[in-house]
């Protein structure tokens, strides 16, 4: 099953929606580069498992050469971004690297309930004062 089809994944403080390709910390959006967020989503998506370099470079740049410096470069990106404080990004020495964040599925505002009103309005009537007109010259 693909992430972009998922719901929103929950991570620490962090949820990944690849559908809306959008990452909140604590409900703030996160700046992240394209290819940063690909490779994120690729490693949630299957957290825990061993991800080899070349996987990775195959599945984010298709039919392009790039170096491994360029991975190790986005790696680092997100790991600034995540912060420094969170070990979530594991590296394998001359392998790959591990998503180490427990996930977790979030519903989608289409799935969420409703809330119903608990409290009643006030009948009271708000009477508000019209703008002052606007001076004109004839």
């Amino acid at each position: 099953m693909s992430l972009k089809t998922q719901a929103p994944v929950k991570f620490g403080d962090f949820e990944l929606n690849a559908a809306e390709r959008t990452l909140t910390r604590a409900g703030v959006p996160v700046a992240i580069s394209p290819k940063a967020f690909d490779l994120l989503a690729l490693l949630v998506e299957q957290s825990g498992k061993l991800r080899t370099k070349q996987e990775l470079l195959d599945a984010i740049w298709p039919d392009t050469a790039v170096e491994e410096a360029t991975l190790g470069r986005h790696i680092s990106d997100l790991r600034r971004v995540l912060g420094s404080d969170q070990e979530y990004i594991q590296t394998v020495t001359r392998y790959g690297y591990r998503f180490l964040a427990g996930t977790q599925p979030q519903q989608t505002s289409e799935t969420l309930p409703v809330p119903t009103p608990t409290a009643k309005r006030s009948r009271r009537r708000r009477c508000w004062r019209s703008p002052p007109r606007a001076w004109s010259p004839i």
